[in-house]
């Protein structure tokens, strides 16, 4: 009994047209995956920040002390500090390439945790336009707003 030859690969057309297709299909999913990660580190940013500000108001009720949060002057980095006491109660170094609005101070009152006055910090990420607002009113409650770009999932615009 004879067996006809079978083949089982591929021959170098069929191989250089699916190269082709891969390189045109990375070609445009790789800077959306880029520009989605970026918005992902925003978000990311974003929400410790606003851990932070509830945290900032809790403990100022909780330590009878003016809690402020204050952002670096190079917008890197910020600190949460007893206003009083001068106890700096954490600070946070920012990822490489996320900033924060530069020199921004947010003081909550130990009376009620309330904001000393209304206040905003920006988040952004290089590389894109991108921009995430966290707004303070006057009870001390905080809000995340899209300032410029588009995020998925449940913020809203300011």
């Amino acid at each position: 009994m004879h067996r006809a030859a079978t083949n089982c690969g591929m021959t170098l057309v069929e191989l250089m047209v699916t190269l082709v297709v891969v390189a045109i299909l990375m070609a445009v999913a790789v800077p959306g995956a880029v520009d989605l990660f970026r918005r992902l580190r925003i978000e990311g940013v974003a929400n410790e920040l606003g851990t932070d500000l509830q945290y900032a108001r809790s403990e100022s009720i909780r330590r009878r002390e003016d809690v402020t949060l204050v952002s670096s002057a190079d917008g890197s980095s910020y600190r949460l500090k007893g206003l009083t006491s001068g106890i700096v109660l954490k600070t946070v170094d920012l990822p490489s390439g996320a900033s924060l609005s530069q020199g921004v101070t947010i003081r909550f009152e130990s009376l009620r945790g309330s904001a000393a006055a209304t206040g905003s910090i920006d988040v952004t990420v290089s590389g894109t336009t991108a921009k995430l607002t966290l707004a303070v009113d006057e009870v001390g409650r905080v809000t995340t707003c899209i300032a410029e770009g588009s995020f998925m999932g449940r913020i809203k615009p300011c």
